[in-house]
């Protein structure tokens, strides 16, 4: 996501590039978003569909303001990482 802040009832992509060394993976196991706002248990958890060229989108759109994670949870080619990222989101 790119700004890092946002407005509420705006959609916006979330994007995930999926590379191995200097090569873009389209063939990941799982793309999955996690996302959750700042002190709530409540998580959000939606797969990410792929675009090509090793990117992977979902579309969300924030209700309320306020700090928000996301995390993406990709597998591939026997590897997983979860990168987090924060995004403020405003009125």
């Amino acid at each position: 996501l790119n700004p890092d802040t946002v407005q509420t009832g705006q959609s916006e992509t979330l994007m995930a590039v999926v590379s191995q060394g200097d090569k873009k993976v389209n063939d990941a196991d799982e793309v999955m978003f996690e996302v959750w706002k700042k002190g709530k248990s409540q998580h959000q958890m939606v797969k990410g569909v792929s675009k090509g060229n090793g990117t992977y989108v979902m579309q969300k759109t924030f209700d309320d303001p306020g700090t928000y994670f996301v995390m993406s949870h990709v597998t591939a080619r026997g590897q997983h990482v979860m990168p987090k990222k924060k995004i403020t989101v405003g009125e």
